[in-house]
């Protein structure tokens, strides 16, 4: 009795793999096949260690598991970063959109606006069609950024 089980949890341990061709002539494998397509049974066996190989000894399991945590925390701390950096573009975007609408209110509320000159330092009273261009400009920017 205890052959019986024993070979029917051998036959259980062995995955089905089946092949078979679409009407593409494309090639295609799954653990499931298709209904009306003639398919091809692959036998793939459980994976286990290669035959012939030693068991890995404690130390050596233990190397092998440090280096896959040390991989897993690397792995961790590159997401951080590019999250964080993710976080700082956004923060400096909504400052960006939160100026532009700042100046969109002012434009609005302001009677004159007015430009500095460089040389003189002084301000210059910007004309209707400047002031036209310039909401636009900023307008603009805000619709593409926020």
């Amino acid at each position: 009795m205890c052959m019986a089980l024993c070979l029917t949890v051998g036959e259980t341990a062995v995955a089905k793999v089946y092949k078979w061709t679409d009407a593409n002539g494309k090639v295609h494998y799954g653990e499931r096949p298709p209904r009306g397509a003639s398919t091809k049974t692959i036998r793939v066996p459980k994976q286990g260690a290669p035959r012939g190989s030693v068991p890995a000894t404690g130390a050596e399991r233990r190397a092998r598991q440090r280096k896959l945590l040390k991989a897993f925390e690397d792995d961790r701390k590159e997401r951080e970063a590019v999250k964080a950096k993710s976080k700082k573009q956004s923060a400096k975007l909504k400052q960006a959109c939160t100026r532009l609408h700042r100046y969109i209110d002012q434009e609005s509320i302001a009677k004159y606006l007015y430009r500095k000159d460089n040389k003189t330092n002084t301000k210059i009273p910007v004309s209707a069609a400047e002031r036209a261009a310039y909401v636009r400009k900023i307008r603009k920017q805000y619709k593409k950024s926020c």
